[in-house]
């Protein structure tokens, strides 16, 4: 019998939670999960399910990406922006509002979805 990918073993325990075969699903988990596992992949819950290590630590060295009680989360920036609301006459009135800027981890995310797309 031929190794089946992770990719594979995935859709194989799809199928066999479709016919309600739950050992199957088990075992096809298992085994797609030491796959992953070997194939250089690393649990980053709750920002990924699984990411591989190398894009995990580009993600961690640019500061896109933080690592806080054993969990991943994405790096985001309060940011204050004025924005006119109104006019008194000639004068604008003009409000500061924060925003969240998670523009960095988008652009990163961005280039992992490239490299995965190109890597296929």
């Amino acid at each position: 019998m031929f190794d089946l990918t992770w990719k594979e073993k995935f859709l194989k325990a799809k199928e066999a939670y479709m016919k309600r075969d739950f050992e199957t699903v088990k075992k096809y988990a298992a085994e797609a999960k030491t796959s992953l596992i070997n194939d250089n992949f690393v649990q980053a819950e709750p920002l990924f399910k699984y990411i591989e290590r190398e894009w995990l630590e580009k993600g961690l060295s640019r500061g896109v990406i933080v690592k806080k009680d054993g969990y991943y989360y994405p790096v985001v920036k309060e940011v204050e922006i004025e924005e006119v609301t109104g006019h008194r006459g000639r004068t604008p009135i003009i409000e500061k509002r924060k925003k969240i800027d998670a523009s960095g981890f988008f652009l990163f995310l961005f280039e992992y979805e490239l490299y995965r797309k190109n890597k296929k």
